[in-house]
């Protein structure tokens, strides 16, 4: 998949090669799935500082076409599934605003 753009959370660029989780996000593309991570800090190292992680899949009839990704910091709560029931939601509702630009 190619990445065409990355934010933080105070709105500056990502640069691509930054993203610790690229190949979770490749598999949910690939999978068209959602996924939460709850122990990102055991995959990506100490240094890194993010706790957890939910990635969810853009979806339309003809298969995924983007993904939103979310990561909170050490000093926050783990994700669970009902979060990621809400990320969901939002892909959903982002898919059908896409759909009919």
């Amino acid at each position: 998949m190619t990445f065409h753009s990355a934010r933080r959370r105070d709105g500056k660029a990502v640069d691509i090669k930054e993203i610790k989780l690229k190949d979770k996000i490749n598999q949910v593309v690939e999978k068209g799935n959602s996924v939460v991570l709850p122990r990102v800090e055991a995959e990506v190292g100490s240094k890194e500082r993010i706790r957890s992680a939910m990635i969810a899949a853009i979806r339309n009839p003809k298969g995924c076409f983007g993904v939103l990704y979310v990561d909170n910091l050490m000093a926050h709560r783990h994700y669970s599934l009902s979060a990621l029931d809400y990320l969901m939601l939002v892909a959903i509702f982002l898919a059908a605003c896409v759909r009919n630009l």
